[in-house]
This record gives C-alpha cells, structure tokens and sequence, in this order.
C-alpha cells in the first residue's frame, strides 16, 4: 500500500538486518547496516563513527532512538497499534480519519455518550442511526432514486414523520425543549396532529415548511424563546403569537414569514425583550400600534 512507510517504523535489535539506505528507519546512509552503528557487547551506539558519518542534525536523532538488551531481532512494527501489530481495525481507522477525506461526513456531536449508554445495543444502534439521519425512510428513499409510496407506512398519512411525531411529541409530558429540523427545503412540518403540547415547554426551534403555524403554539404558557426558519408563512404569525404570556425572544429568520407586512399590536408580548427578524425577503415594512 502506498501509505506503509508512513505508518511502519524498524524496532532496532542488532540492527544486522537493517540497511542504512533503503530502508524506512532514517531514509539516508551508506552501503552499510545500522548494526555497523552499534557496539554490540554493550548495546550502545558507536557515538564517535556516527558523528563521523552524518551531519549534526542527523547523528543527533540517530544518538536519541533508544537500544534495549532484551531486543535481539530487527522487526518491523506498526505504528497506529500500541502492540506494533498490524490489523485491519486500526488500517480502516487509519483510513477514515487521516488519508481518506471525510469531512463530509463528519457530524458535530458527543457520539460516544451514545455508546456508554446503559441501554441495550440495538436501541444504541437506532438511536445513532436517527441521529445521523439514515434510517431508510420513504421519504430518504425517495430522495434516493427508489420509487416507493411517501406516505406513512403505520397510518397512510400523505406525510411519512407527522402523525408519529405528533403522537411522541405528546407522550413528553417533562419535555421543555424541542428542536425539530425538516430534512430538506421543501419538505412540510406537519405538526398539526398535537392536540396536547408539552405543558412545560420553554424553548421551540422550528426550522423548515409549514402550512401554517400550529394552533397549539399560542397556547404555551411557559415558552420563553420561540425560533421559526424556512417556514414560509403566509399570515402573519404576530397575530397568534402576540399572547404568549412567558415569551422572552422571538427569531423569524430565513423566510419564516413569507407576507409583505408585520404587525404589532397594542399591549401584545408582555415580557418580550429580543426580537431577530432575519433574511425574511418578502418583508416590505413593519407596522407597530
């Protein structure tokens, strides 16, 4: 492989074995073996024929590899294993995180709380597979060239994730934040199934399409930061949010609103002290009572 002198280096014995050209322990020397270098009875280096031999810099790291008594045989060890023994698991690791490009790939994420977790191994195994978003949903099929209905295989809803979502969203009665992310631009949050929120919810983040925002949100009377992205709304979202007794930061960002005209009424968001309107380009003025 074109990547072995990178990884391998040469375990000194008697250095008999080992030539002083061609060999990958310094890459420079002569028609001579390392063991040439070496008093053998002692196990030390011939420090005054490598001084002779190489230059400063080069004798100097030659002087510093350590000699042991106990190593009688030149071997060939492999680096990314502590034992020096080559296997297949530390290549494919070698592979993945340094010669093969993959970043990609890569994931921001505490990946390894989910392998310490007391659960069995398949929950950990599902759990990674939803985190990294690859489980073999119609929906990601689809996407993938395999032709196949994109309706929800429990309930034939025309949206594969709604309904299920819904129906777990409700189950978290402790639930106090909720971050939930359409996988694509054009894919619709359908969260309208919620009939009973969380009741202690406090932060919501909201980023891709809905058809229009969910009646359940102006009901949360502990939400303190609300965040809505690629929603594409065409009403005004002031007019059901205006309420919300709790709300501290309001974020529309990135055609949440698609409308020409924002309004804000008299006497509505109490306790709001941050408002981030962002990228909303359809927003043509703002009008305040």
């Amino acid at each position: 492989m074109w990547w072995a002198k990178v990884t391998n280096k040469l375990s000194i014995g008697s250095g008999l074995d080992i030539l002083l050209i061609s060999e990958p322990w310094l890459g420079a020397g002569s028609r001579y073996t390392v063991g040439h270098l070496i008093h053998q009875d002692t196990k030390s280096w011939n420090e005054e024929l490598v001084w002779y031999i190489f230059e400063e810099g080069t004798a100097q790291r030659i002087l510093n590899i350590p000699l042991f008594q106990q190593v009688n045989e030149d071997r060939l060890v492999w680096n990314p294993e502590k034992n020096g023994h080559y296997s297949v698991r530390s290549a494919y690791r070698l592979c993945v995180e340094e010669i093969v490009d993959n970043s990609h790939l890569r994931r921001l994420g505490y990946w390894s709380r989910i392998w310490r977790l007391k659960v069995p191994p398949k929950i950990k195994n599902m759990v990674w597979h939803v985190c990294r978003e690859c489980l073999s949903t119609r929906v990601r099929l689809n996407r993938r060239g395999v032709n196949c209905p994109s309706s929800c295989v429990m309930c034939n809803d025309h949206h594969e994730y709604g309904n299920a979502l819904s129906n777990t969203i409700q189950q978290m009665n402790h639930l106090e934040s909720l971050n939930i992310t359409a996988l694509a631009e054009d894919e619709i949050l359908d969260l309208n199934f919620i009939s009973i929120p969380p009741p202690n919810l406090r932060v919501l983040n909201l980023k891709g399409k809905l058809t229009n925002l969910p009646d359940w949100i102006p009901n949360l009377k502990y939400l303190v930061k609300l965040r809505l992205g690629l929603s594409n709304l065409e009403d005004d979202p002031l007019e059901s949010l205006t309420s919300l007794p709790s709300l501290l930061r309001l974020n529309l960002w990135d055609d949440a609103f698609s409308g020409k005209i924002l309004h804000f009424k008299k006497g509505g968001f109490p306790k709001l002290k941050e408002l981030d309107l962002t990228r909303l380009n359809s927003l043509s003025s703002i009008s305040i009572d």
